[in-house]
């Protein structure tokens, strides 16, 4: 699916999603109970609604993480509209 995680056996959640790169926060489908021990996000692979930029023009960081998501900030064109994909994994 678009965003979904998975309970490993051992207690090790790993999570997945999309969002687009105007959302500066973005709230994983669950909280890691304990913390959040790795996250990774990829810019691009589609435009966003509406968008008339190009998905390859910019760059995205994460600012800040906790249980519950991330903080990101694109540096983009103000026309530039992408996707930011991520990978968290915790416990």
């Amino acid at each position: 699916t678009q965003n979904g995680y998975q309970k490993l056996p051992g207690g090790v959640i790993m999570q997945w999603g999309m969002a687009a790169d105007n959302v500066p926060n973005v709230t994983f489908p669950v909280a890691f109970p304990t913390g959040c021990a790795s996250l990774q996000i990829t810019r691009g692979g589609g435009t966003a609604p509406g968008s008339t930029g190009s998905p390859d023009v910019g760059a995205s960081v994460i600012l800040s993480m906790s249980n519950t998501g991330f903080t990101v900030d694109s540096v983009t064109q103000s026309t530039d509209k992408s996707l930011v994909y991520y990978v968290a994994i915790g416990y």
